[in-house]
């Protein structure tokens, strides 16, 4: 008898025991695939993952009870459907709100086309699960990977969110602030430091009264409560003799990338 093609959809960012429930549940009804989504589909309704996919692929390949992997590299998930055309999807049921509330309807009218069926699994919800997110996020989000965050943001999403920030305030704001619009999570994906901004709250001119040093404290401030990637406009960089001193403190600090105007003399404009 021809064994039953199972199909799991899976982002795996941060695996756990819930994750380990739905295999152990899917293997029960036969044959498991797991559509691993690819950096790019995480991309699409959240943001980019914290491990990248061949890194969570060879995780996955660890668990037991997985026939195959193949990658989802689209948060739709019609094409790997149509091509598999599996028996069951077997899915949390946290799904049933939400931004994936849409797509878990177009999943069961896909399924009706070949008389497949939708399992839907208890979701796990442990304090011990959100205590763990944040612990290996305060892993992952050192400022080495923080720096490297800002080139895998452009190069997975279609629209890069960067907003002024000046404070820490603005900074944990910045962090915990989502918005669920046409089906996915709208978040900001880093921020910008700003030498205008952070001179006009010190009442000063944009003309480099301020100096680096105080911005770096500021900006060491701001880091130390968001783990978000960020610009810092670094002015005319200050003196030429210490430019290199500042690129290694702001890399020590974890800042993506630097934006410096290019002229000499005195400071007349803004960028």
């Amino acid at each position: 008898m021809k064994k039953k093609i199972i199909y799991v959809p899976m982002g795996g960012d941060i695996f756990h025991s819930g994750h380990a429930n739905i295999i152990n549940k899917a293997k029960k009804y036969g044959k498991v695939i797991i559509g691993l989504f690819s950096d790019k589909a995480a991309s699409e309704y959240r943001t980019v993952p914290y491990v990248d996919y061949e890194d969570r692929l060879k995780i996955l390949k660890t668990f037991k009870g997985i026939d195959k992997i193949i990658k989802q590299d689209d948060w739709d998930f019609s094409k790997n459907l149509n091509l598999i055309k599996p028996n069951f999807v077997i899915h949390g049921d946290d799904w049933k709100v939400g931004v994936q509330k849409k797509m878990r309807i177009k999943v069961i009218k896909l399924l009706k086309k070949w008389n497949g069926k939708l399992i839907e699994v208890p979701y796990t919800k442990k304090p011990i699960i959100n205590e763990k997110y944040r612990s290996i996020n305060s892993i992952y989000f050192s400022s080495t990977s923080r720096i490297s965050r800002l080139k895998k943001l452009l190069k997975f999403k279609k629209f890069v969110r960067i907003v002024e920030c000046h404070h820490p305030l603005i900074g944990m704001i910045t962090e915990n602030c989502k918005l669920i619009k046409q089906g996915g999570i709208r978040e900001f994906d880093g921020l910008w430091s700003s030498s205008l901004t952070e001179s006009a709250v010190m009442g000063k001119r944009d003309d480099g009264s301020l100096d680096l040093n105080t911005r770096i404290s500021n900006l060491n401030n701001v880091l130390s409560v968001t783990s978000k990637p960020i610009i810092f406009d670094a002015d005319n960089g200050g003196r030429e003799e210490h430019l290199k001193q500042l690129i290694h403190n702001l890399e020590r600090l974890g800042v993506s990338c630097i934006v410096m105007e290019d002229k000499t003399g005195r400071k007349i404009n803004s960028l």
